[in-house]
């Protein structure tokens, strides 16, 4: 299987999303000496062990909840939340759609990376004409996010597709 990694350079919206603890039930090997101790089984019908034949058993775990997820927020795939989104505290959201004023590839693949200059007059009006063509993209990012919550930026973000 091979993957292909792209980069897309220009104006997005980055979100903060709400991190509170939460307390999860889980069903897993509770022998400390069984090399699955701790990992979730999560297919209902087993009640023992694969590994060391004991009984699998439910107990608390603290685990942390992003909210908002990013399959919650629905924009009408105008904007999608990038890939490493979920390794990060923030998450990313490019554009799927061109928006008016964009007179470049937003995106170099591998085979186009190299050096590449983007004059500052550029990156002003790119975010500009980003910020009004995602008007209402960004309001609904507001409402799940939180007004304080939503920012646009302006860079780079690499991601494997």
């Amino acid at each position: 299987m091979s993957s292909s990694y792209r980069v897309y350079v220009g104006p997005y919206f980055k979100c903060t999303p709400t991190i509170k603890q939460i307390t999860r039930n889980v069903r897993a090997c509770q022998v400390t000496l069984c090399s699955r101790v701790g990992q979730e089984v999560s297919d209902l019908k087993c009640r023992f062990c694969p590994y060391c034949s004991a009984a699998i058993k439910y107990y608390d775990v603290s685990a942390e909840d992003e909210t908002p997820s990013t399959s919650d927020v629905d924009l009408n795939d105008r904007l999608y939340p990038t890939n490493n989104s979920r390794d990060m505290p923030y998450h990313c959201w490019v554009p799927n759609v061109r928006w008016p004023n964009t007179h470049r590839s937003v995106y170099i693949f591998e085979e186009r990376v190299g050096d590449t200059e983007i004059p500052g007059t550029v990156v002003g009006a790119e975010s500009v004409a980003f910020d009004t063509h995602f008007a209402l993209e960004k309001e609904t990012l507001k409402r799940h996010y939180g007004p304080d919550k939503v920012s646009l930026c302006w860079g780079v973000i690499g991601e494997y597709v």
